[in-house]
């Protein structure tokens, strides 16, 4: 359950654009505060690790709980690369009829 601070009357009376506003607003304090959490959680583990076993420091994202900070870890190919590798996955693929020779070099 999420508490938005409403009633239900209240809640009811909203438009979607309102409710959207809301819910970003709502987004940015859970996220605000998972962010503290994340601080102290990389902060108490830096300060109490094992240098011989775990040579590189926590970082903050990693104790992040929410995708978009996920995703920003491991970044992605550009959208023409990935859409090239999607085309000749395809293309390669028996379902795709396409046979694909490999060209002759002119000798």
């Amino acid at each position: 359950m999420i508490d938005l601070g409403l009633t239900v009357a209240e809640l009811w009376s909203l438009t979607p654009y309102q409710i959207s506003r809301l819910w970003k607003r709502y987004q940015a304090r859970e996220r605000g505060r998972a962010q503290n959490m994340a601080i102290m959680a990389c902060s108490y583990l830096n300060s109490h690790r094992d240098t011989n076993q775990m040579p590189q420091p926590f970082h903050l994202e990693q104790f992040m709980p929410f995708p978009e900070v996920q995703q920003m870890q491991a970044p992605q190919p550009p959208a023409a690369e990935r859409q090239i590798a999607k085309l000749r996955a395809w293309a390669h693929s028996p379902m795709s009829g396409v046979v694909v020779r490999k060209r002759r070099d002119a000798a």
